[in-house]
């Protein structure tokens, strides 16, 4: 098994490919060799996704940054904000590339929906519909999240951000992190703050 940060720098290499595709040019992969064929079947799969696709993205926006206010419901929430790269957004569809072969996990849907809240937030789209398209298979697969999936992973998504904030807000206040340091740690979204890193 490769090693966690391997697989971030795939994603973010292959990511940086895809934006350069989508604006007309050629992609240039800095990276060793090792990295380079990791990439080429994504890669592959992305053009093979863009050739084939029904989805309309003329006039997309790629790579697209947005923040807000985080949407909480705890005191201090002022302090906390939500931030999002959207791989590519139009006003009424937002896209998700994934290098990986896991599909229908969880997170892909809260990452998306936290995509949606960033995008109606800053008026970039209105209801828009969530893609995850899927790119490290034998071929390039495209999952749309249905309305009734949207709402309810959205509920999910505003008690997993409380809770979160909750845990920082106990860790400010002296507590120690209930868990052992390991190679997940990488995937921990309070590792900045971790006392035991």
């Amino acid at each position: 098994m490769l090693p966690p940060h391997f697989y971030q720098l795939k994603g973010e290499i292959t990511h940086e490919a895809i934006e350069q595709i989508l604006r007309g040019e050629e992609p240039t992969i800095e990276a060793d060799e090792e990295v380079k064929r990791e990439v080429e079947k994504p890669l592959s799969n992305f053009q093979k996704w863009l050739e084939s696709t029904e989805l309309d993205i003329s006039g997309a926006q790629y790579e697209l940054k947005l923040e807000m206010p985080a949407p909480l419901s705890t005191p201090n929430s002022e302090e906390y904000v939500l931030v999002g790269k959207l791989d590519l957004i139009t006003p009424n569809l937002i896209i998700d590339f994934k290098t990986g072969t896991a599909q229908r996990r969880k997170e892909h849907k809260i990452q998306l929906v936290a995509y949606k809240i960033l995008a109606e937030h800053n008026k970039i789209a209105k209801d828009p519909r969530l893609v995850n398209v899927f790119l490290g298979g034998k071929e390039p697969k495209e999952i749309e999240y249905t309305n009734e999936e949207i709402k309810k992973v959205e509920s999910e998504f505003y008690d997993l951000m409380n809770e979160h904030v909750g845990m920082l807000e106990a860790i400010k206040r002296g507590m120690k992190m209930p868990c052992q340091i390991s190679f997940k740690c990488v995937y921990c979204p309070f590792v900045h703050i971790c006392r035991g890193y």
